[in-house]
């Protein structure tokens, strides 16, 4: 139905009041969706790493997504999980950071950049790997980029009771 000028500024009843605020809203919930899934996907797919080298059954779990690793270079992106069964896997990172995975080991590995301090804000680059259980080996690159390699409580309790 096509609506004339003089229609445009009748007085409405209702019923399409509430119908044309629905439709508003359904367009404002619609739009925010699409523009959180479009920046959601741009700040997961942001590589870090690739595999160097790798045996074995080794498994990298991505937003949810489980790919078995089947070749060399493959990418590893921001937040991925990296588990291995009776394998192991070598990354190494844009900055010439070498991260050896052992068999029988489950890690996370993220950058980003953060806002340390209170008063001065500055954003510096940051690593964060973690081991939850098993074992790695990291190497440092040539970048001024901070990284923290972290373990579980529980595991640095156990290595503590050991040594």
């Amino acid at each position: 139905m096509v609506r004339r000028w003089r229609d445009r500024y009748k007085p409405r009843g209702g019923y399409e009041l509430i119908h044309e605020k629905s439709r508003f809203l359904k367009k404002i919930l619609i739009s925010s969706h699409v523009g959180y899934a479009i920046a959601s996907q741009a700040h997961a797919a942001k590589q870090i790493a690739k595999v160097s080298n790798f045996s074995g059954d080794v498994v990298i779990k991505s937003d949810a997504r489980f790919t078995k690793i089947s070749r060399v270079g493959q990418p590893l992106n921001a937040r991925d999980f990296i588990q291995t069964r009776d394998g192991q896997v070598d990354v190494v990172f844009e900055d010439g950071a070498v991260m050896k995975v052992r068999p029988y080991t489950n890690a996370s590995v993220s950058e980003k950049d953060e806002e340390p301090g209170f008063l001065i804000k500055s954003k510096k680059a940051v690593r964060r790997i973690t081991c939850f259980v098993g074992e790695l080996r990291f190497k440092s690159g040539g970048s001024n980029r901070k990284n923290y390699l972290q373990m579980l409580r529980m595991m640095r309790q156990m290595l503590r009771k050991t040594h």
